[in-house]
C-alpha cells in the first residue's frame, strides 16, 4: 500500500505551531508512519494515534485518498 496524503485542519495546525520544533516533528512523524500503513477501515472512519513518548495523541479521519488530522492534544514540559 502506498499510503495516504496527510492534511491538517486549521485547529490541529495551530496546535502544532505552538509546540517546540522537536515535539512538532515527533508528532508529525507518528502521523506520517500511521498514514503510510493505516489499519483497514472505511471512508470517514476516525482513529486515535498515540504518539510514542506519551503525553500526546492525534485524532484523524480516514478519507478516500487522505488522512485528515482533526485534533492534536499535546503536553510539553
Amino acid at each position: 500500500m502506498a499510503g495516504y496524503r496527510v492534511e491538517y485542519e486549521e485547529r490541529a495546525r495551530k496546535t502544532l505551531e505552538m509546540l517546540s520544533a522537536p515535539r512538532r516533528e515527533q508528532i508529525r512523524g507518528a502521523i506520517s508512519v500511521w498514514a503510510r500503513n493505516p489499519p483497514p477501515s472505511g471512508n470517514h472512519t476516525k482513529h486515535r494515534i498515540d504518539v510514542p513518548g506519551g503525553n500526546a495523541f492525534a485524532r484523524v479521519e480516514h478519507r478516500t485518498e487522505s488522512v485528515h488530522v482533526i485534533v492534536i492534544m499535546a503536553v510539553e514540559c
